[in-house]
């Protein structure tokens, strides 16, 4: 028996009006072409016709005061500042964005007074680093704090560095201490395996990454990707990306 077609439209039973016009956008005209797509590779090919992502990164500077730090860009990406003073109920852009060109998913801290972003470039592999002593003028490094270790056997990401998410702890020494968490890539045959990895440094500019060749959060089928890391007083909670037979959810680790 052939199965009948399930056509989109806007207005259709269980998808929304806005997801129909995207979908249809992206030529995708029967629910049933979805089986076993990625949305992250939906939302690429989205992105590629509209130009702009997000991948937001928040700096909390107290008394209700958020610094959001966001992909923009049409065409070309770029990094872009908004401000909130009311706790995030509303937000003015900077008048100066983009404050950073030719880069994508910012994470970004402040680290004794000095503003860092670290990012992603296309083309280029690696995780780069941008600093500025007010938050708006902001110098790029000449070369990148992380690189893939394509010479380390087994190295879940021995192919490519990306997505960092970057967390700022203080050291009973009284010392500034970045974490940096990030999405690392390898191939495994013809498949790229993604996974979340670390590295930390004092400077912002030398990075250690422990555990050898190792991922921090368990490397293999399904990738994870896009780190986002909070820690409370007693543990750390890190939500991420998975992908599974081209599905695509959030996740949850907690350590320890």
């Amino acid at each position: 028996m052939k199965k009948a077609a399930i056509p989109i439209r806007r207005g259709a039973p269980g998808v929304g009006p806005a997801t129909a016009g995207d979908l249809l956008r992206l030529g995708i005209t029967d629910l049933r072409q979805l089986k076993r797509r990625s949305a992250y590779r939906l939302y690429d090919a989205l992105c590629r016709l509209d130009g702009p992502r997000h991948a937001p990164s928040v700096i909390d500077l107290g008394d209700g005061h958020l610094v959001l730090f966001y992909e923009g860009g049409d065409g070309a990406p770029g990094i872009g500042r908004a401000d909130s003073t009311d706790d995030g109920a509303t937000w003015s852009k900077h008048p100066a964005n983009p404050l950073l060109t030719a880069v994508r998913s910012p994470g970004a801290a402040v680290v004794d007074d000095t503003w860092m972003i670290f990012a992603s470039r296309d083309g280029e592999a690696g995780i780069w680093r941008a600093t500025s002593s007010d938050g708006a003028t902001f110098v790029l490094d000449a070369t990148p704090v992380v690189r893939p270790r394509a010479g380390l056997a087994t190295a879940f990401d021995g192919e490519s560095v990306a997505n960092p998410d970057v967390v700022v702890t203080r050291t009973g020494a009284d010392r500034s201490h970045i974490g940096l968490f990030f999405t690392g890539g390898a191939r495994v045959g013809s498949d790229l395996i993604q996974s979340i990895g670390y590295a930390g440094s004092f400077d912002g500019i030398s990075f250690d990454r422990f555990g050898g060749p190792d991922a921090v959060l368990a490397q293999g089928v399904p990738s994870e990707v896009t780190p986002s890391v909070v820690v409370p007083a007693t543990r750390g909670v890190m939500f991420y990306g998975e992908v599974k037979q081209g599905a695509s959810r959030i996740g949850v680790a907690l350590h320890p």
